[in-house]
């Protein structure tokens, strides 16, 4: 990798206080093979003041040779490596020349360079946030594609995160380069969006849209490199992963301020520790006895296969804690509570209960024992989830109760 020389002072502001902690926005443009538009880009950017920073991702059409002659800096990748490996090296450029914040622009012209003023704003009133755009989509303008990417990746950011997302794939986007290169992002193709927008959630940086002009047919044309059947098969797979890491007590960063200066910064925490904080979810005594009735109302239901992540969902959606659901669910596990719903059904729906089951007579009654046990699980699980959540409720109102007793009683001997 190599670098251009920048025009004289590319990362600062006039007249900004040095006293302050420093706050320095880089404009971003990756670039692929998009020589007849990248110059376009460029001009605009510059054209506005902003300090620019090109990734020439291997191209062999001299896109970058020719975003050299506008006097930015230029970055070069010996090989195409995807979108998102061009974005890391920008931001690791931007961070190692006094940037702090990153908006990236792409090079093939579909976006107003005059909004990047826009994202600039939302991100100096939110530095500790990932200030991403959202598409205007004119109708006939859009591909198809595109405008079911948008909401089928919606859907998945939502089911991760527990957070609304407008607009997960746009491109247009601002990020603190500190907290963005902390998060051990691993995708570096189109998926690079999705992943930074799910781990940085999880790490407590907040997500903030601001609208943004978007159009498929700029001056010059446009090439795109997004493929899209394999590039939506890539985002998918990085949901899955991403659900599955949800799982996990994983060591994960964490937005921290620690005095040091700096705004915030990401911190690692370890596997104790992100247990302890993943327990320390749910504080008040009703969402933790909130979290254990859906735990085992879903655990009861017939959602063979599909327990875990049905448990997860829930609790993202309904921002519970994910443990203790979880753990609550493995109260369900076979065979008691599955043998209570087979009994409860059968006596449901033939007046008595089963007291013959053998592998013989299972085989010859396989259908109606299914029946009785799909029944059995509709009539016991909400009975289960409430007894469940009212035990929990109980218990963790003594609980704080007394803590707050022990607390008063130091605080009275000292």
């Amino acid at each position: 990798m190599t670098g251009g020389v920048a025009r004289p002072g590319p990362l600062g502001t006039p007249g900004e206080a040095r006293t302050a902690p420093p706050f320095r926005v880089v404009v971003a443009i990756p670039v692929y093979n998009n020589r007849r538009t990248v110059l376009a880009v460029v001009d605009a950017a510059v054209a506005e003041g902003w300090p620019v920073v090109v990734v020439d991702d291997g191209s062999d059409d001299g896109s970058g040779d020719a975003a050299a002659t506008r006097g930015v800096t230029v970055l070069r990748h010996e090989r195409n490596r995807g979108k998102g490996a061009a974005l890391l090296t920008a931001a690791r450029w931007i961070r190692a020349n006094g940037g702090t914040h990153m908006i990236c622009l792409d090079a093939d012209g579909q976006f107003d360079v005059g909004d990047v003023g826009r994202i600039r704003e939302a991100v100096e009133r939110n530095q500790t946030a990932i200030v991403y755009g959202v598409r205007r989509f004119i109708r006939g303008d859009a591909p198809r594609a595109s405008v079911f990417g948008r909401s089928f990746s919606n859907f998945w950011a939502w089911a991760t995160t527990g957070r609304r997302v407008l607009d997960s794939q746009c491109g247009l986007r601002g990020y603190p380069v500190g907290c963005l290169l902390a998060l051990g992002i691993r995708k570096t193709r189109f998926d690079f969006e999705v992943e930074a927008l799910v781990r940085g959630v999880r790490a407590g940086l907040d997500v903030v849209p601001v609208p943004v002009s978007v159009t498929y047919r700029p001056h010059g044309g446009r090439v795109t490199h997004f493929r899209p059947v394999l590039d939506n098969m890539r985002i998918s797979r990085s949901y899955f992963h991403l659900v599955l890491s949800g799982l996990l007590p994983l060591p994960r960063p964490l937005l921290v301020h620690d005095g040091s200066g700096d705004p915030a910064r990401l911190a690692p925490l370890g596997p104790l520790k992100l247990m302890s904080a993943l327990l320390s979810e749910s504080s008040s005594p009703r969402q933790l006895a909130a979290a254990v009735a859906v735990g085992l109302l879903l655990a009861t239901l017939p959602l063979i296969g599909f327990h875990t992540l049905a448990i997860v969902f829930a609790a993202t959606l309904l921002r519970l804690n994910r443990v203790a659901t979880l753990s609550a669910a493995q109260l369900c596990a076979p065979p008691f509570v599955p043998a209570v719903c087979l009994e409860v059904g059968h006596l449901v729906l033939r007046g008595r209960w089963l007291s013959e089951f053998n592998a013989e007579t299972l085989w010859r009654q396989v259908d109606q024992r299914i029946v009785d046990y799909l029944v059995g699980t509709a009539v016991v699980a909400p009975p289960l989830a409430l007894a469940g959540g009212a035990v929990t409720l109980i218990m963790a109102i003594l609980t704080h109760a007394l803590h707050r007793r022990v607390r008063r009683t130091i605080k009275g001997d000292s």
